[in-house]
């Protein structure tokens, strides 16, 4: 039941953007994989809770994998709620409830608003839920008699977290985490994404057939973000990685970091457009037989090519299945295996032309060969010797005929290197080759949401341990962990539109590339550190040389002279605000310093600590900038 709650959520996903199409194969390998890769027991019951476990989880990140951020949020709330209306938890009317919401509701029919301050939208919804949902079914009675704890409760700051007056005691049952995110889908949709993402975290098993089975929770909800070598190590020879582009990020430079330094193989980068078709063929050709990675930029410019990649594909898919039984073939005299041995077949291996006979001639089994065995039996002896070798011509016409087969067959399979790596960037299309979407695995390179995503993919694309024992310094260590904050600042802005950036500006992670070099040499070379000229180079040139707003420049340069500086070096160094407006969200309480460590999975942990939500002062915004 897991399997087809998975697969037919992943399948919906495809109607909100044709890039999310993925095959039944692709699912039907993740399927079988989380069979073979989870926990094995002798308890039946716990073996099953293994399997869904992992079948869960993996499915969610092949997929999550190739989503853009607004999207993952979605396809985690429809598993969810897959999940919990096959094991009974959920009605239908509930989901239409929390989609549609009083939208229905005409109020000039209805009952007139009983209290003065609650939105005409907001009555509609409350009084649909009201009809609808047995648990809430006094709730407009209990607005009423209690109108002063609803009031203060609906103009808090984090309602999802608050005390919901009359409710707060019965939302401890089992559905006590979707009745609070229905309740504040209805009443404060602004905070909808936010309630979304607690319903999952208390998500974590569900109750079905009469026992508890692994649901969802937190791991769901974490932001985590993939790095290239988890992309590489999804793909194979026949399986490309398309990479579905968006502003502000650009995967070039770390496909071709980690074809340098991981996988050890060229990579040959060509953008696509007019004309490029032929040399792309040609770098295509070169890197199947070389073993080499071969980037394909912005295919959606020539749409055509990509069925043609889609057929040399389906070649080297071919190949790579003749292969696979080549090396498990029986070993020569020599006690040497061969390579690229084939298996030979005799006439064509269709059946019903014969099977071999232990002289290696061919036994006649039906049709033309029957008739020809019993002309022979009838002939007389000259004519059955000339019959006799008749067959010995077309024995060996047949076995020529396999030799060459075979020696073609061992030309394809010299020239296939297993290592060969495709990539393909592209912006999304209408009219991209399902077929081509359906055999690769899709990645969305974008910028992460939210501050905690943002610090943790800067620290995985950009620093490891080789960069960060480059310096041995404390200030090129703390400068590195500021720089990568910075960076997740800049890029965060950008969600809260005109109040972010006047201009939604595209850094990306060239720009912290080009700062951490440039801070790496003057480090290095530098008896003393020159701050002016760190603040320049980052606030004026690198991110700066993108800006082109006068108060855009102004606060940019504020948040570099603020972070890169001496004072920012010393132990007990905030990078929030001293001072916390009245009304902020709880969580800003954490303290965001500037540690100092000597492991990269150090830095990692500390970013992994971050609050799920971070208020926008944080980013030297007002709080009330996270409202809508």
């Amino acid at each position: 039941a897991r399997g087809a709650i998975m697969y037919f959520g992943i399948v919906d996903m495809s109607q909100i953007s044709p890039m999310y199409e993925t095959s039944l194969d692709q699912f039907m390998r993740l399927f079988l994989r989380s069979m073979v890769d989870a926990e094995r027991s002798s308890s039946v019951a716990k073996r099953v809770g293994s399997i869904i476990e992992k079948l869960t989880f993996s499915v969610f990140r092949y997929v999550n994998l190739g989503l853009y951020k607004q999207d993952k949020l979605t396809f985690v709330l429809l598993l969810l709620l897959r999940i919990l209306l096959a094991a009974g938890h959920l009605r239908p009317q509930h989901v239409r409830l929390l989609l549609r919401g009083g939208g229905d509701l005409d109020l000039a029919d209805c009952p007139p608003k009983p209290v003065a301050w609650l939105p005409d939208r907001v009555y509609a919804n409350l009084l649909a839920m009201s009809q609808s949902v047995e648990f809430y079914r006094g709730i407009l009675n209990s607005v009423v008699e209690k109108e002063p704890l609803w009031q203060r409760w609906w103009e808090e700051n984090e309602p999802e977290r608050g005390t919901v007056p009359d409710y707060d005691a019965k939302l401890v049952s089992d559905l006590g985490p979707f009745y609070r995110f229905l309740l504040v889908r209805l009443m404060r949709e602004d905070r909808t994404a936010t309630a979304a993402k607690d319903f999952v975290r208390a998500s974590a098993v569900v109750e079905t057939h009469g026992g508890l089975h692994p649901c969802l929770g937190p791991r769901y909800v974490s932001g985590s973000s993939d790095s290239i070598e988890q992309v590489f190590e999804a793909i194979a020879a026949d399986i490309p990685a398309i990479c579905l582009l968006s502003s502000g990020a650009d995967p070039t430079a770390a496909i071709e970091t980690h074809c340098k330094k991981v996988s050890k193989q060229s990579c040959l980068c060509i953008s696509m457009g007019e004309g490029q078709d032929k040399i792309a063929l040609k770098a295509l050709s070169t890197a199947i037989t070389n073993g080499d990675c071969v980037l394909l930029q912005n295919c959606h410019l020539d749409l055509a090519f990509m069925e043609q990649i889609n057929e040399i594909l389906d070649k080297v898919s071919a190949t790579l299945q003749a292969m696979r039984p080549a090396a498990a073939d029986d070993e020569d005299g020599d006690g040497h295996q061969h390579l690229f041995a084939v298996a030979a077949t005799t006439g064509g291996g269709e059946a019903g032309e014969g099977s071999a006979s232990a002289n290696g001639g061919v036994a006649p089994a039906g049709g033309a060969g029957a008739r020809e065995s019993m002309l022979q039996q009838q002939a007389p002896p000259q004519q059955q010797s000339h019959n006799q070798q008749h067959l010995q011509q077309q024995q060996q016409q047949q076995q020529q005929q396999q030799q060459q087969q075979q020696q073609q067959q061992h030309a394809k399979l010299a020239s296939l290197n297993p290592k060969f790596r495709l990539v393909l960037t592209t912006e999304p299309h209408a009219h991209f080759p399902v077929s081509l979407l359906q055999r690769s695995v899709k990645v969305t390179n974008e910028p992460p949401a939210g501050l905690k995503a943002g610090v943790l993919g800067a620290l995985t694309a950009e620093v490891d341990q080789e960069r960060l024992d480059r310096v041995e310094s404390s200030v090129w260590r703390k400068s590195l962990y500021v720089c990568c904050f910075l960076h997740a600042v800049v890029q965060e802005r950008r969600r809260f539109g005109a109040m972010g950036w006047t201009v939604p500006y595209e850094f990306n992670t060239t720009d912290l590339d080009s700062s951490l070099t440039f801070l790496e040499r003057h480090m290095f070379a530098a008896s003393e550190v020159s701050w002016a000229a760190v603040q320049y180079m980052v606030g004026e040139v690198h991110y700066g040389g993108r800006v082109t707003g006068d108060v855009d420049r102004a606060v940019l340069r504020t948040f570099v002279e603020q972070w890169l500086q001496p004072n920012a070096m010393i132990p007990g160094f905030s990078l929030q605000a001293d001072k916390a407006l009245e009304g902020a969200p709880h969580h800003d309480s954490f303290v965001f310093d500037v540690p100092d460590f000597a492991e990269v999975e150090q830095y990692l942990a500390t970013a992994s600590g971050f609050p799920e939500a971070v208020s926008p002062q944080v980013m030297g915004l007002h709080p009330n900038a996270a409202v809508g």
